[in-house]
């Protein structure tokens, strides 16, 4: 009976809620487990940059909506699995630079930025959608359709999406919240990463961390994938239908300022999804599968800019942050520095 009721539970998850059950610390009948909830949103602890909370149904009208999306089951079984803690680790990060206020109009005055002399997010709203909190063992074919729904009621509302990973799967659900919220729309996909993610792809249901790319390329909305921070030992996919430029980070730094410009096509709006280990691990060590010689936080923030200042972005999502582990603390707060700089560029096209 428990096995049905937690289809993906582990064996160890399993023997440990036989031992609740034994002890009637869990009861047949009246708890969770007997009506196998699925995934429900939950406000956060703490909410990124301490704004505040959305409400169900609430008109965004341009506002920019942190969903937690605190998902890893989807890591393969060589990597330590972690990045569910991600949303966690980020919001606590981000409270250490709470968005400053007018005193007369209550307006947010933006987060000044001491390397660079700019304010970001001056007059944007932030509202924190809480986490999509799955239940223990929640298969994929659970979790995807909840986080797909949430999306697309997020983009209805007139809100640009910046979801908080997670494993790097969470992304095709937020595609696909994406095209269903807007589907005679076609866009592209700016992907920070040090791998493709371009994995084989044995059966439709083989999804992980390391093939989503290969996943998405399904949605028929997406029609021009840009990655940048590719680096290692990985082959460049040959994607027939779909536009694909990898650029290392050795190209990258090569390039001036209007080849960059050039590299998004002018036409389409863009959805970000940034991968922390696009960052070289001396910056950014907390993640599942870190390669040396990426790029440093200020060129990764620079990179950003000069890519989409004239492109519209549809939001943003950060996936791979391990919320414990060496370095843990270092990865977050350069998580939430990057996808600040991020959100800067989503805004400019509230």
């Amino acid at each position: 009976m428990i096995a049905d009721a937690l289809p993906g539970a582990t064996r160890e998850q399993l023997a440990v809620i036989e031992q609740l059950l034994e002890l009637r610390v869990l009861v047949p009948g009246s708890s969770a487990l007997a009506r196998s909830p699925g995934p429900t949103r939950r406000p956060a602890h703490i909410s990124f940059l301490r704004s505040h909370s959305w409400s169900e149904g609430q008109d965004c009208d341009g506002a920019l909506v942190v969903l937690g999306a605190p998902y890893d089951l989807n890591t393969l079984p060589m990597y330590e699995r972690g990045a569910a803690g991600g949303p966690t680790a980020i919001r606590r990060a981000s409270a250490a630079h709470p968005m400053p206020l007018d005193l007369e109009t209550g307006a947010p005055r933006g987060l000044p930025d001491i390397g660079t002399g700019r304010r970001l997010l001056t007059g944007v709203s932030i509202l924190d959608a809480g986490d999509l909190i799955p239940r223990p063992g929640c298969p994929w074919s659970e979790f995807a359709p909840a986080l797909a729904d949430a999306i697309a009621a997020l983009v209805r509302s007139g809100a640009r999406p910046v979801v908080l990973g997670g494993d790097h799967s969470v992304t095709l659900a937020t595609l696909q919240g994406l095209c269903a919220a807007r589907p005679e729309r076609a866009f592209g996909l700016l992907q920070l990463d040090a791998h493709t993610d371009f994995g084989n792809i044995d059966h439709a249901e083989d999804l992980t961390h390391a093939n989503v790319i290969h996943h998405a390329c399904a949605l028929p909305q997406l029609v021009d994938i840009v990655l940048c921070g590719a680096r290692g030992i990985q082959s460049v996919p040959d994607i027939p239908g779909t536009g694909y430029t990898a650029l290392s980070p050795a190209t990258l730094r090569a390039m001036d300022g209007r080849n960059l410009a050039a590299v998004l096509r002018p036409e389409l709006p863009y959805f970000v999804t940034i991968d922390i280990d696009v960052l070289d691990p001396a910056v950014a060590p907390a993640t599942a599968a870190p390669e040396p010689d990426g790029l440093g936080l200020a060129e990764a923030r620079a990179l950003l800019v000069a890519l989409t200042r004239e492109r519209e972005l549809l939001g943003v999502d950060m996936v791979e942050v391990h919320e414990r582990g060496p370095g843990a603390t270092l990865t977050a707060r350069a998580a939430v520095q990057l996808l600040l700089e991020a959100m800067d560029q989503v805004a400019r096209w509230r």
